[in-house]
């Protein structure tokens, strides 16, 4: 009959009874058991760090990317409240989304707005837009032909919605406000040249500059020409 003999290697790690004084071996002792590992009295186990740490962490990385596409995908979602500014973009080739949407809506509600203000109203549509989307927005539209891009002189560059017209503007030199001011022969260009220098003509852009009523009077500029001046002066 034969017994199975236990592997060296499976039995506890044996050692020899130390002087409780040194800590030294007691020489001629018995040896005792170690305690196993996890039971009272064993040492504490240390371990180097889980190997799997690194890739929790960069599956959290690719979560926080992937939540971010997804947010920004929402954003670009064709969802509008206003079906004219959806067949506008359409008209002129450009896919309908949120941003474009929002800050076309903007231009049409308060012309001669600058970016920052045009910022400012997109956020309000759509709680949350970048810099960077609405000025790639504007450079989309401008491109398009939905909105005019000005610059009177000392002003920043302001939109419009109205456009194909030849209108030119008068300026405020007071409190910046912006006006439109029609077109007198009622086509482009709208001025007879003395001289056109073998130039074919097909546009005429004019700033007039003066005071409007509110500071001509001495008054404070009127609410809708006090935010455009605040909003073009910041």
């Amino acid at each position: 009959m034969s017994c199975a003999v236990r592997s060296p290697s499976n039995l506890p790690l044996a050692r020899h009874e130390s002087d409780p004084w040194t800590g030294q071996p007691i020489e001629g002792a018995p040896y005792r058991l170690a305690p196993r590992a996890g039971s009272v009295g064993a040492p504490a186990r240390t371990s180097a760090p889980h190997a799997g740490a690194g890739t929790g962490r960069r599956r959290r990385v690719r979560r926080r990317v992937f939540l971010d596409q997804v947010k920004e995908r929402r954003q670009d979602a064709v969802v509008s409240d206003s079906p004219e500014i959806e067949r506008a973009l359409r008209a002129v080739g450009l896919r309908v989304t949120r941003p474009r949407v929002a800050v076309l809506q903007a231009v049409h509600a308060q012309p001669h707005l600058h970016t920052k203000a045009l910022i400012s109203a997109a956020r309000t549509r759509l709680g949350a837009v970048s810099h960077q989307a609405v000025y790639d927005v504007l450079s989309a539209l401008v491109d398009a032909g939905l909105v005019r891009r000005i610059q009177p002189e000392g002003s920043d560059a302001r939109y419009e919605a109205r456009v194909g017209d030849n209108h030119h503007h008068v300026v405020c030199r007071d409190c910046g406000a912006i006006a439109d001011v029609d077109c007198t022969t009622g086509a482009a260009p709208c001025l007879t040249p003395s001289a056109d220098t073998g130039f074919v003509i097909d546009e005429a852009e004019v700033v007039f500059w003066g005071r409007c009523p509110s500071c001509a009077d001495g008054r404070h500029p009127a609410p809708s020409l006090r935010s455009t001046a605040q909003e073009g002066t910041s």
